[in-house]
């Protein structure tokens, strides 16, 4: 009798057991059809992006090699994915839906109620790379620009085509600008600047650190002139500072001087590298650089303790919130481009 009784006690945990594990496969079932049914239902945005991944040369990597690629390419989906659905999140979607379609890097994104391709735009395609980078004052540099100018008058001259002072006019540097602006230039212009620069002659007459770097706002309110900064760079070829010591964030909207913002504090190491930095730029600027374009390049009055700052530069409140959502999310692993997108227009009942 008492067999039978353990017997039939163990019958009926297995029975339990096996109803507990059914009705989970059916909620988790049940959560991916919700999520579909609700972009179907309430409408919103589905976007096929495809991630810039590193390529292995199949044919020629070895086994090993191949493994560790593979290896890599599954890791920075996922953070790329965690990255993108943080971001989201910030956004107000708590139900987004995002799978990989196939094993190179292709993820389908889906949004309810969402319609703002433009800012989903901004949202999902920014790398969300904050740097602070020293900066050279213009003057410290002018004469190595006019040196340079020089030296490509000359080789233009030498290809038959004579053209007087062909960086500084494109420069508009016929007098020194203000703090780390070495360039206000047409904004049709700025391919002929890069070529220019990247020229092995013109180089080679510039400081070995100095990094051109163009502003991301325009320089005048017709949008037609972009500015160039002077960037210091360092030994290591590394920003001193950049986003990973990034505590908090959060956007924000100064009354006083009605403009738009975002607030950073810093974590302990961040403080640190932040007091030394100021401390050392005390009279120049330090450039506050996204995705590698020049937001802002205040001027440095005293060190900074504290590990706080803050980013201004032309923002809508829209802009600065979405800014401190990317930041808070951290920069993506990888590049990458949106193949598909499309609006699904809500279910009529």
């Amino acid at each position: 009798m008492k067999n039978t009784g353990r017997i039939k006690a163990r019958a009926v945990l297995a029975l339990l057991f096996s109803f507990s594990y059914f009705l989970f496969l059916i909620s988790c079932t049940s959560s991916n059809k919700q999520k579909y049914w609700d972009i179907v239902k309430e409408g919103g945005l589905r976007i096929v992006m495809q991630i810039q991944l590193d390529e292995v040369d199949e044919d020629q990597a070895s086994d090993e090699a191949k493994r560790a690629a593979r290896s890599k390419r599954s890791e920075t989906v996922s953070e790329f994915i965690a990255a993108i659905r943080s971001r989201i999140e910030g956004f107000g979607v708590t139900n987004v839906n995002i799978k990989e379609l196939d094993s190179l890097g292709k993820i389908q994104i889906e949004m309810p109620k969402v319609k703002d391709l433009e800012r989903v735009e901004r949202i999902l395609l920014k790398t969300g790379k904050l740097e602070f980078w020293p900066t050279f004052n213009c003057s410290e540099v002018t004469v190595y620009l006019r040196s340079a100018d020089e030296i490509l008058q000359n080789l233009l001259l030498s290809q038959g085509e004579k053209t007087e002072k062909p960086l500084i006019k494109l420069l508009n540097l016929e007098s020194p600008f203000a703090r780390a602006c070495i360039g206000s230039v047409n904004l049709s212009d700025t391919a002929l600047v890069n070529k220019y620069l990247n020229m092995p002659q013109v180089k080679a007459a510039l400081p070995a650190n100095l990094i051109p770097m163009w502003s991301r706002n325009p320089a005048d309110y017709d949008n037609r002139f972009i500015e160039l900064i002077a960037i210091k760079g360092t030994d290591d070829g590394k920003a001193p500072l950049d986003g990973s010591y990034i505590a908090e964030v959060n956007a924000y909207y100064n009354r006083n001087y009605a403009y738009n913002g975002v607030k950073i504090k810093m974590n302990d190491a961040g403080t640190k590298i932040w007091a030394k930095m100021t401390e050392e730029s005390i009279g120049k600027g330090i450039a506050i650089v996204i995705d590698g374009r020049v937001n802002s390049y205040p001027t440095v009055l005293e060190r900074i303790d504290g590990g706080m700052t803050q980013i201004s530069g032309g923002f809508s409140l829209e802009e600065a919130t979405d800014l401190a959502d990317i930041l808070k999310g951290g920069q993506l692993p990888a590049s990458a481009i949106i193949l598909e997108e499309k609006v699904i227009e809500p279910k009529v009942q």
